[in-house]
């Protein structure tokens, strides 16, 4: 009984010390967009003619995440009864909008305001070891073009 105490104990504690840290880094992602939102991201593989005469540099941002020891608890409940996994949706989309934060600052410091031919690309990670734990890397890469 002490065990299943104990465990449920470290699920509680995790599930509110996690939303805290997803809410913490949620408020700081948004501070950042903020304050990179003058620099200029396009999927295009054509540069702009006024870009033409600038240099160019290859930037990216990358990231690696893993889910916490409670949604992980959660995510292996919804694979027995099938369904979103709606933990895995969230962690994704804030280590990709970290990508992008990541690229931009990288631009930033080159003096760039724009970013062409952006791409990102995410790897599932370490998911052949034998605890079952997955990480998953999120990297964003793009041409800065410098004056």
């Amino acid at each position: 009984m002490f065990e299943i105490g104990t465990g449920l104990a470290l699920l509680l504690i995790a599930y509110f010390l996690g939303g805290w840290e997803i809410k913490r880094h949620l408020r700081d992602l948004r501070d950042r967009e903020q304050a990179l939102r003058n620099i200029h991201v396009f999927a295009s593989e054509q540069v702009a003619p006024q870009d033409s005469q600038y240099h160019s540099y290859l930037v990216c941002g990358t990231v690696v995440v893993s889910l916490d020891y409670f949604r992980r608890f959660v995510e292996s409940i919804v694979q027995l009864f099938g369904g979103r996994i709606s933990a895995s949706d969230d962690l994704l989309d804030r280590a990709r909008r970290e990508a992008m934060v990541r690229l931009k600052q990288q631009a930033a410091h080159l003096g760039a305001k724009r970013i062409f031919n952006v791409k990102i690309q995410t790897a599932h990670i370490t998911s052949n070891r034998e605890d079952g734990i997955g990480s998953f890397e999120i990297i964003a890469y793009g041409t800065a073009m410098v004056p």
